[in-house]
């Protein structure tokens, strides 16, 4: 053998080095492409905020939580459904509903709502606090950074709130088993959930 062949062969070894290693775990973050995916189907969006309103909802959570967020929850994607808060004269909602129709492990038989709001997170605090509404103690807590509280409907509601803070107002985490069991604590595990969320209000927002 040359050595001009040796030189040649010697190249083509070097440049083929990778050609046959697996892809590296870090190449794709399925983690990622879901969290900065949106929804667009026209069911799916928002009603209009007026021009006058102060300020406006940026995090729609019936089209900014993807698919993959929703199983990782333990809820069934296909039952997504937007919903609407009571009417109020300055305070818009934007809902989601979702279901678990697969008895789940973490989230047995329960409806999980993700409202996000443009009134305040102490509104809200002041609101659950209210002694004329029959409710669990406040507790604060602490979503991936952003503050918050947790909160309950007395026990045989089987029902459990995690409010946290935005830009623009808040969003609210609702879990509601069903049909209401008093064995089971909607509060278990709650914090997660919406710690499981939060990524997909954006950093901006």
């Amino acid at each position: 053998m040359t050595n001009l062949t040796r030189l040649l062969a010697a190249v083509a070894i070097l440049g083929c080095g990778a050609c046959g290693a697996p892809a590296s775990d870090h190449d794709a973050d399925p983690e990622s492409s879901f969290l900065s995916a949106t929804l667009t189907a026209s069911s799916l969006q928002p009603p209009p905020q007026s021009a006058d309103m102060n300020p406006k909802i940026a995090y729609d959570p019936c089209t900014m939580i993807p698919d993959g967020v929703v199983r990782k929850a333990g809820y069934n994607p296909a039952t997504r459904n937007r919903y609407s808060g009571a009417p109020h004269s300055s305070v818009v909602i934007f809902g989601c509903d979702f279901v678990d129709d697969s008895n789940s492990a973490i989230n047995p038989q329960s409806e999980l709502k993700v409202a996000s709001s443009n009134d305040s997170l102490n509104e809200n605090r002041n609101s659950r606090t209210d002694p004329a509404y029959k409710h669990e103690p406040v507790v604060a807590v602490n979503v991936n950074g952003r503050e918050g509280f947790q909160a309950s409907d007395a026990p045989e509601y089987g029902t459990c709130y995690v409010y946290f803070a935005t830009k623009a107002g808040t969003v609210t985490v609702i879990r509601r088993t069903t049909p209401t069991t008093h064995d089971y604590d909607p509060c278990a595990g709650m914090l997660d959930l919406a710690k499981l969320i939060e990524p997909t209000v954006g950093a901006n927002n």
